[in-house]
């Protein structure tokens, strides 16, 4: 039997953190029925049924460092629908999920056996995969299929992330509001100066330039 590995368009993808903060939570596309770029196509239903325990995370199909594991695999459709969770205390499953938040990389492969009778010819020549057993879905920086790539990205939600951005949400409110103060404050100053210098207490002309020293002054504070 030959292993085979096929890239998988990725349609749909998500990660985000757990509440242990251990475990990354990723969900994705692994397969579906379309030519890949070498005209081989995988049948939808061919790795079913499978058990994701022994479906194996890999980071660029490097068997000898898993990164986490496949929890959930299913097929909808011509889409084999998987969701894992990567480990962050591993220095590869911390690697795989910054180049997934950053992009880096996008895609999904998936690695499998033919079943002795688990493939055929179509019309066009091309060998269509019906029967196989899966051994590995892996994450890649270039699929064979060229519309693969992650199209969502949930937001860090580690209970240190949130807490990070209610403060930064606060800063900015308290910003905006301390913003508004001035900009009201520089509005009265500017009054009083050009009451003055109608009353003749000031000069018009440096009245103007008050105004607008004060206005730029007092809008920068807010910054």
């Amino acid at each position: 039997m030959t292993l085979y590995t096929m890239d998988a368009d990725v349609s749909h993808f998500d990660i985000k953190n757990n509440a242990s903060d251990e475990w990354t939570e990723v969900s994705g596309v692994a397969s579906v029925e379309i030519p890949d770029a070498m005209g081989d196509i995988v049948s939808a239903g061919a790795f079913m049924p499978v058990d994701p325990s022994i479906v194996k995370m890999f980071l660029h199909h490097k068997h000898d460092q898993p990164v986490g594991v496949w929890t959930e695999i299913a097929q909808r459709g011509s889409q084999l629908l998987v969701k894992g969770k990567i480990l962050q205390t591993l220095e590869k499953g911390r690697e795989a999920i910054a180049l997934l938040r950053n992009r880096i990389i996008s895609g999904l492969s998936v690695g499998f056996r033919c079943a002795e009778d688990g493939q055929k010819r179509d019309a066009k020549g091309r060998r269509v995969i019906t029967r196989a057993k899966l051994f590995e879905v892996s994450f890649v920086s270039i699929p064979a299929c060229l519309g693969a790539a992650v199209t969502h990205v949930l937001h860090d939600t580690s209970p240190m992330t949130l807490k990070l951005d209610a403060l930064d949400d606060g800063w900015r409110k308290s910003s905006r509001r301390l913003g508004a103060v001035l900009d009201d404050m520089a509005v009265m100053a500017g009054s009083l100066v050009e009451q003055s210098a109608l009353s003749g207490t000031v000069p018009m002309d440096q009245a103007q330039i008050l105004i607008k020293s004060l206005t730029q002054n007092l809008r920068r504070s807010a910054r």
